[in-house]
C-alpha cells in the first residue's frame, strides 16, 4: 500500500489518524461532560423527588390527622345527641308519668 505524504513529510494516514484522535478526545471530553451535568442534573432531580415525597408525606400526614380528628369529633357529637335524647326521653318519660297521675287523681274521686 502506497502512503501519499504531504510536503511536510507526514502521511496522510498519519494525519488522518492524529485527526481521529482529536475528534475522538474531543467526544471522549464532550461526553464526560454531559455525563457530568447528567449526573449532576440526577442529584438535584433526586433531592427534589426526595424533597417532593417528604411534601406528599406531610399532607398525607395531615389528611390523616385530620381523619382522625373528624372521627373524634363525629363521635363526640354522636355521644351529645345520645346524651341530649336520653334526657329529653327522660324528661318526656317524667312528663308522661306526672301526666297520667294528675289524670288519675283527677278521676279518682278519692283525691277530691
Amino acid at each position: 500500500m502506497v502512503h501519499h505524504r504531504f510536503e511536510d513529510g507526514s502521511s496522510i494516514i498519519k494525519e488522518f489518524q492524529n485527526c481521529l484522535k482529536e475528534q475522538t478526545e474531543s467526544w471522549a471530553g464532550k461526553g464526560a461532560y454531559w455525563l457530568f451535568q447528567g449526573k449532576d442534573r440526577m442529584v438535584k432531580l433526586k433531592s427534589d423527588l426526595e424533597s417532593l415525597q417528604r411534601s406528599v408525606d406531610s399532607t398525607l400526614n395531615l389528611i390523616n390527622i385530620s381523619m382522625v380528628l373528624n372521627r373524634r369529633k363525629s363521635r363526640s357529637q354522636d355521644r351529645a345527641v345520645k346524651e341530649e335524647t336520653a334526657h329529653a326521653q327522660s324528661i318526656e318519660g317524667h312528663t308522661k308519668l306526672l301526666w297520667t297521675k294528675t289524670r288519675n287523681a283527677e278521676q279518682d274521686p278519692t283525691v277530691k
